[in-house]
């Protein structure tokens, strides 16, 4: 199984085969923990790439994703059925839950659940101040060097709510690549509202919330569900 994972600002997503989980969230995404700002966000991610016949490929992954006014943080993975290729999701939910410090792994087709310990050193952690801005360029151990251009697209409304967008531009002469990603984010929520990346080679990746409602999600939910078998490892 391979999971993918990514980046609040600019989105890098690993090729997608085989029975996939869907989990796009990591330790620092409780950081900083936001409270009294619940929301259920229906979200899809899709993966547009082209064919040697032109014709056009498109993976998509459907998931919804909540968080209470504690701060707790639940993402479902909706299942699919295999594709041409053989690709497919399981339906999976994580949960993040920074007042008990865990992680919730739940696999709701064979009803298991996996417990892991969230560090403490995670709340420490501090994201980048500005939403639109970061390095502007980094070296590769092969020597190349990639560049970075950072543009502020001002402010709209998405989804009901004012949401600051940002484009970047990130090429690399030696590696042969570029791709443009523009962001619009929510800083009441703290959450991206829209993510699209449009690479060179006519590859696109978009994550954008098609539903969003500013309610306090059901606190069973953020729970171990009855029924499932504890697959989680003593430590020895």
């Amino acid at each position: 199984m391979k999971r993918f994972c990514s980046l609040v600002v600019v989105p890098l997503f690993l090729p997608l085969s085989g029975p996939l989980l869907a989990q796009s969230m990591g330790f620092r995404a409780i950081v900083p923990v936001v409270l009294n700002e619940p929301y259920i966000a229906e979200r899809v991610r899709d993966f547009k790439s082209p064919n040697p016949d032109d014709s056009i490929s498109s993976e998509k992954t459907q998931l919804t994703i909540m968080r209470d006014s504690a701060g707790r943080l639940r993402e479902e993975t909706q299942g699919s059925q295999p594709d041409p290729k053989k690709s497919y999701h399981l339906p999976w939910v994580q949960v993040l839950d920074p007042v008990s410090m865990q992680q919730i792994d739940i696999d709701v087709l064979h009803k298991t659940y996996l417990l892991t310990p969230i560090p403490q050193e995670v709340k420490s952690y501090r994201s980048r101040v500005s939403f639109c801005s970061g390095p502007l360029s980094f070296s590769s151990s092969n020597g190349s060097v990639t560049h970075l251009r950072y543009e502020e697209l001002g402010r709209t409304m998405m989804q009901g709510v004012p949401a600051d967008g940002c484009r970047i531009t990130v090429s690399n002469v030696k590696g042969g690549f570029s791709y443009v990603t523009e962001v619009w984010k929510s800083s009441d929520l703290q959450i991206n509202i829209s993510s699209v990346t449009r690479y060179d080679n006519g590859r696109e990746e978009s994550d954008r919330v098609v539903r969003l409602q500013r309610i306090e999600p059901n606190a069973a939910l953020f729970r171990l569900p009855n029924g499932y078998t504890d697959m989680t490892k003593p430590l020895n």
